[in-house]
Order: C-alpha cells, then structure tokens, then sequence
C-alpha cells in the first residue's frame, strides 16, 4: 500500500491512477493517532468506492484516449491526492481543528459522487477498449471445438446405444426363443412329475398288497392247526379252491400293482428324456458345424419327443431307425456334386 503521509501529487497520469489504486482506505481513518473522537472513520467507505472506481481504468490503454481526457483523469487524481494528503496532514491541535475536520469529511463523502461524474465517460470508452477481440475470437473457436467434440461423443454415445439396443433386441429374441422350447419342455416335466406321483402311490400300494398277501398266508397256515380238518375229500377240495383263489386274485392284484408302479417310473424317465432333448437341443445346434448336421441334430429331438415309446405294461423290441442317414445321403450326394 502507499504511505499516504508521503504522497504527492505526480505529473503523469499513469502514475496518478496507480497512486489512487494503492491507497488503503483504511489509513484514512487515522484512528491510532487522532483517537475515536477525531478519527475520520466516516471517510473508509467513500474512499473505498473511489478506489475502487479507480481500479476499472485500464491504464494501459490510456494512450489511446484524447489528451483532454487524460488531462481530465489526472485533474480529478490529483484532486483526490491533494485531498487524501490534506487528511494525512490534519492537526488536531490546530485552529479551528473542528471546523476544518468537518470539512473535509464533507469533501471526502461528496468525492465518489463528484469522480464518478467526472470520470464516468472516459473510463466507460477505456474499459469497452480492454476488452481483448482476440481473446473473444479464441473463445468462439474454443467453443466451437468444444461443441463439435461434444456432438461426436454425442454421436458415439447414440451409436454405442443402438449396439447395445441392438445386442438387448436379440438376447430378447433368444431368450424369447429358448422360452418357447423351455415351455414345451415344461409340459413333459408336468408329465413326468405326474407319473412321479403316480409312481409314489403305486408303490404304497404295491407294499400294502404285498403285506396283506403274507398276512394272509401266515394266517392260512395258522388257521390250519385252529379250524377242524375237512371230514371227506370233497370238503378238503373246496377248501383248496378257494384259498387258491384267493392266493390268485390277491397275486394278480400285487402283480398289477406292481406292473402299475413300474409303467410310471418308466414313463417318468422317458419324460424326463424328452425334456432333456428339447432343453439340450439349441445347445446342440449351436454346436453343429453345419445345416446337414442341424437337420440331424432336429431329426433326432424330433424321433426323441414324437417316436412311439414302451409304455411299461408290454415289451417291445428295440431298433435303431437309419431315417437320419438316409435323410442325410440326398444332401451330402449334393454337396459333394
């Protein structure tokens, strides 16, 4: 900061703007040596207005203002110098202390009003003149860049959301597709938890016959050494008639039974196979190298799901169809042609 106690008036312009600029309001005031009673504490705030003001010049362009203008800035510097030092240089021991204190806080509270009307048209030309056209061409450019680059990433943001558009789009179509196969493959696993179920009640039922059946022939042989013994033959023969049909039908219901039980585990395993055909099948073709092969590949899923199969209850001779091969041959001769 300038000692304003030092402080004189300077000739040049340049050097009285910067003179003002360096002032510190605050010294003004002079409260350390004139006490709070005599103190120009009421000059800070106008002082800081004018210093303010004064910092808007832009010193550097004040060789392109007119000589009239500049004599203008250097009368009113050096009227606010001249009255800065006359406040640095009051005596408060002096005649008619008061009067002139009061003085020149009248001057320093009118100063921002009567520098700014002073002032305001030349330093209003030198600040449109600070403006760097240069500098405002180079932030177009800049932001001309800035907006091209902004619409590439913009661009490339928009394709990279089409791919993966795209890439949703056919995992959609997939797992649309794998669905469908995975719905009709639920059907055959309704069918073999069905017979699993069915299965599970055959089987108690099964055991439950089959204990009622040694019940029974434990009971026969007990019952032979209880009851009287047949008196001629024709009564030993209607005894031996009716246990053996008794024996039979009990025999021929545990046998039912159990044929029963093992026509549903079978069909819960072939149904369990047709499912695991239609499940494995895209894996499968997705594998195979070629449309020769996916034409097998279909042939066999469609052979494993439509084909006849033994229903458990009857035997039946199992062949090995060659209707792939054969299908097969037409295509490989024409490949090959």
């Amino acid at each position: 900061m300038v000692d304003l106690a030092e402080l004189k008036v300077p000739d040049e312009v340049v050097a009285a703007v910067e003179a003002i600029r360096g002032i510190n309001p605050e010294r003004i005031a002079r409260a350390d040596d004139l006490g709070r009673a005599l103190a120009f504490t009421d000059a800070i705030a106008p002082m800081r207005k004018v210093v303010a003001f004064y910092e808007q010049i832009p010193v550097e362009h004040l060789a392109e203002t007119s000589e009239q203008a500049r004599k203008t800035i250097l009368a009113t510097s050096q009227r606010v110098l001249g009255l800065c030092m006359d406040v640095m240089a009051f005596d408060p021991t002096s005649e008619n202390a008061s009067q002139t204190r009061e003085g020149l806080l009248q001057r320093l509270a009118e100063l921002p009003e009567s520098v700014f009307n002073e002032l305001k048209n030349d330093v209003s030309y030198l600040a449109s003149r600070q403006r760097d056209f240069s500098s405002l061409a180079e932030e177009a450019r800049k932001a001309r860049d800035e907006a091209i680059r902004e619409a590439d990433e913009l661009r490339k943001r928009l394709e990279e959301t089409e791919m993966e558009a795209n890439r949703i789009l056919d995992e959609v179509r997939k797992a649309a597709s794998e669905q469908g196969v995975s719905q009709q493959a639920h059907y055959f696993d309704q069918e073999a938890t069905r017979h699993e179920t069915r299965a599970g009640q055959w089987q108690t039922t099964t055991v439950w016959i089959a204990i009622g059946l040694g019940v029974l022939a434990a009971g026969s042989v007990a019952l032979a050494y209880w009851l009287p013994a047949p008196e001629n033959n024709y009564q030993a023969f209607q005894v031996a008639v009716g246990k053996v049909l008794v024996f039979a039908t009990i025999g021929y219901m545990l046998f039912l039974s159990a044929k029963t039980l093992t026509a549903n585990r079978h069909n819960v395993i072939v149904n369990r196979h047709r499912r695991n055909a239609l499940l494995t099948f895209n894996a499968l073709v997705d594998a195979s190298a070629g449309e020769e092969s996916r034409d097998i590949v279909l042939s066999h899923a469609a052979a494993c799901i439509f084909a006849p199969q033994e229903s458990g209850f009857t035997k039946q001779a199992t062949s090995t169809s060659g209707s792939p091969l054969v299908e097969l041959l037409p295509k490989m001769i024409g490949k090959s042609g």
